[in-house]
């Protein structure tokens, strides 16, 4: 069937969690397709063998259009299906049949006699797998300290006697990551502990040719410094990503056998302790589902780079630990996924008339000083707009 017949004799169809269909009009198709790869490398052989599995899930943008007379109260029949957290199932005239989940929808009914609903469709699995319960923080827990103490014994062999060139460079490493974490410091108590942290690591780091074993702990302290702190979990994670972008660029200028062991290291200390931090997060710290996603794209991003950086540097990992790390990053992006199933969905809503914060708070999350301060909060209220928001004020809530 030619892409013209698909258009003319197929209409788009979405049946929503609550099992009602809803026949919109849609403009607009981009597919993102990824796959789960896995990269092997074997002693004595140049090069990495890239084995492609199966397709992840994948995302597509939404725009469709309710239209007519009725169209608000269709679109307003939509947006309530939509709160369901089932999965929908779409009929789609160029990708057929596809079960997803929406990550966000924004709903515009600014313009006459048509309301328009745009955001980002995610294909998922009809069940999860594995099938079988596993304990996610407690097994990651194990894991991760597993991890840390090899990690430690083999940084000790690997630089029984590392020479005086890696002492600025592991100081470097720690001033940088003190300047990312600052950010997150916000109460006294933060601030200082941070300080503590910032010079224990930087002394053991002038220290490292006699006590490599200090500077591992020391640096790993103030790597965590970040799940210490009470900011928002995407912000601790932007700064961890600074932090080991940070290590390239201290280790890697210059990159001699000892360096590129450090950068080896640390890095794998910092993607295991992102690994162990965010599969031990509550659900309800992230914002909105969008927030999940991020933070997977954020951790697939950094563990793909580390890996693509090893090889480019024909540097050979320590086999145990690389296999080690590999486990807890995947197990926890997989945790993840089915996070972000479960999180909360972000909603648009653009203002048709003059309105106040109480009417709104009452109408997206019912009566309350608590509703109405979270209203406040998430729509970024002003001091101009605490008695009358004005139409056309777009409006963000979450189901």
């Amino acid at each position: 069937m030619s892409w013209i017949d698909r258009i003319n004799e197929s209409k788009l169809s979405i049946t929503t969690g609550d099992g009602k269909t809803y026949t919109p009009l849609w403009k607009n198709a981009i597919l993102n397709i990824n796959f789960n790869t896995e990269g092997l490398e074997f002693i004595g052989v140049p090069g990495t063998f890239v084995g492609r599995e199966e397709v992840k899930g994948q995302q597509f943008p939404l725009l469709i259009y309710f239209q007519g007379e009725d169209c608000i109260d269709v679109a307003k029949e939509f947006r309530i299906s939509s709160a369901d957290k089932r999965p929908w199932k779409i009929s789609h005239p160029y990708y057929d049949d596809l079960l997803v989940q929406p990550l966000g929808l924004k709903f515009d009914d600014s313009q006459l006699n048509v309301v328009k609903i745009t955001g980002t469709l995610w294909e998922t699995l009809d069940q999860k797998y594995p099938t079988n319960k596993v304990n996610a923080p407690k097994e990651i827990e194990i894991k991760k300290s597993e991890i840390d103490l090899l990690t430690q014994e083999s940084f000790v062999i690997k630089l029984e006697t590392p020479s005086t060139e890696l002492i600025q460079p592991a100081n470097d490493s720690v001033i940088k990551t003190g300047s990312n974490y600052s950010f997150l410091a916000q109460t006294k108590d933060e601030i200082t502990d941070l300080k503590s942290k910032v010079t224990a690591a930087s002394g053991a780091a002038q220290e490292i040719t006699t006590n490599t074993s200090s500077y591992i702990k020391k640096a790993n302290d103030l790597i965590n410094f970040p799940f210490l702190t009470k900011q928002n979990i995407v912000v601790k994670v932007d700064q961890l990503i600074n932090t080991f972008n940070d290590f390239a660029g201290v280790f890697l200028e210059d990159p001699t056998a000892e360096k590129k062991a450090t950068y080896e290291f640390q890095s794998t200390m910092l993607l295991s302790e992102l690994s162990l931090n965010l599969i031990d997060t509550d659900i309800n710290e992230f914002d909105k589902r969008s927030d999940v996603i991020s933070v997977i794209d954020s951790l697939t991003l950094a563990y793909d780079t580390f890996g693509e950086t090893m090889d480019d540097l024909g540097y050979t990992q320590d086999s145990e630990l690389a296999l080690r790390l590999d486990y807890i990053v995947n197990f926890t992006l997989s945790s993840l996924y089915d996070v972000a199933l479960n999180s909360k969905q972000e909603r648009f809503f653009t203002l048709d008339k003059d309105n106040n914060i109480v009417n709104l708070a009452h109408r997206f999350y019912g009566t309350g000083d608590d509703n109405l301060d979270l209203f406040i909060k998430q729509n970024d209220i002003t001091y101009n707009e605490i008695l009358n928001i004005k139409k056309g004020r777009e409006i963000v809530y979450f189901v």
